[in-house]
């Protein structure tokens, strides 16, 4: 998938080595918050929830307060300190995993400033859940609209693992994800872009793609879906597409698949996006041909065969019975002379 990222800080930092590096060690998966297991005595850390204010959005006013309650599992044999800090983020080209982004990057959507973590630093008992507070402080002076940021939690220092007979430090960050919608004037406006079905196929499954750009104040997190019509324009089948968040000015791919197997003609594929709270749609049309060819032309000329194998035939048979016609009329011509010379000689 493609990411439009308008911002030059933004891209500088998507691209920087050491940020992708960061993301690829400790970011990787759509869930972000998940458990890694080295060894039997490697720390495993689990952050509850994944994501706070993805499901039901925390709506604040510039200047208001609020408090986020998070979990921190240590799932190992050993004691553990943790360090927990905020960090702003953006996500990877895959529209899911997070990437954690450095001071300058901060943008209209951040949010990391804004939060007071207490306690910062923890020890948390082998397979003990600790808690660990996070305020939210909008400013007077916030922007309308979504900012985003990550409460990661890492060990102080890694533990030792042996493996093929030599140490190495282990260390991990696990963290949630925090949504917060600032009230105001929120511009939504999102896109459909290259609605792409197989131009021809012969037998399906039909697969497609497409892309939502969103160019909200907000992420989003469209309903969709594709209605199929066949050439006399009737519905006869419905996809439902899997809804996914879609960050501000970021485009993201979706694909999916028709099941359909069997096709007789010319399609029109109907897409149908809802977004935002104010129940926005788009739509997008394409069209694809959904038929067997081969197996028409082939059925065709097995059928063609199978004529001209009876006019044969039939042709045949009928000059056989010609030829018997002939035969017969032949006959009878001599029966009569037979018969005409025996009266003749009957009346000498």
């Amino acid at each position: 998938m493609k990411i439009v990222c308008p911002t030059p800080s933004l891209t500088r930092i998507a691209s920087a080595a050491g940020v992708l590096g960061i993301c690829a060690a400790l970011f990787a998966g759509a869930a972000f918050a998940q458990d890694f297991t080295q060894t039997d005595t490697a720390l495993t850390l689990t952050a509850i929830p994944p994501r706070v204010g993805d499901q039901e959005p925390i709506k604040l006013a510039p200047g208001d307060k609020e408090q986020v309650q998070l979990r921190i599992r240590n799932n190992s044999t050993q004691a553990v300190t943790i360090q927990s800090l905020a960090q702003n983020f953006m996500l990877a080209e895959d529209g899911k995993t997070p990437i954690p982004l450095i001071d300058e990057a901060a943008s209209r959507w951040s949010l990391a400033d804004w939060l007071v973590i207490a306690p910062n630093q923890q020890t948390i008992a082998p397979q003990e859940t600790a808690a660990t507070s996070v305020l939210i402080e909008v400013p007077e002076d916030a922007l309308p609209g979504g900012h985003y940021a990550m409460v990661t939690h890492e060990p102080s220092t890694g533990t030792l693992s042996e493996e093929g007979g030599s140490a190495a430090a282990v260390s991990q960050k696990v963290g949630s994800l925090l949504y917060v919608i600032v009230d105001g004037i929120i511009h939504e406006e999102a896109f459909i872009r290259d609605l792409t079905f197989p131009n021809f196929t012969e037998i399906g499954p039909v697969d497609f793609s497409f892309h939502v750009d969103n160019q909200s104040d907000i992420h989003i997190k469209p309903q969709m879906s594709i209605e199929i019509y066949n050439i006399f324009n009737q519905k006869i089948d419905t996809i439902e597409i899997e809804s996914a968040n879609v960050f501000p000015l970021l485009s993201r791919e979706f694909n999916g698949r028709w099941e359909q197997v069997w096709g007789y003609g010319y399609y029109t594929a109907k897409l149908v996006m809802s977004y935002g709270e104010q129940g926005n749609l788009a739509v997008a049309h394409t069209s694809f041909w959904l038929f067997p060819l081969k197996l028409v032309v082939a059925l065709l000329i097995i059928v063609l065969v199978l004529i001209a194998t009876g006019i044969a035939v039939r042709r045949h048979i009928l000059h056989k019975n010609e030829d018997k016609d002939e035969q017969i009329k032949e006959l009878e011509e001599q029966l009569a002379q037979v018969t005409k010379e025996k009266i003749e000689h009957h009346e000498e």
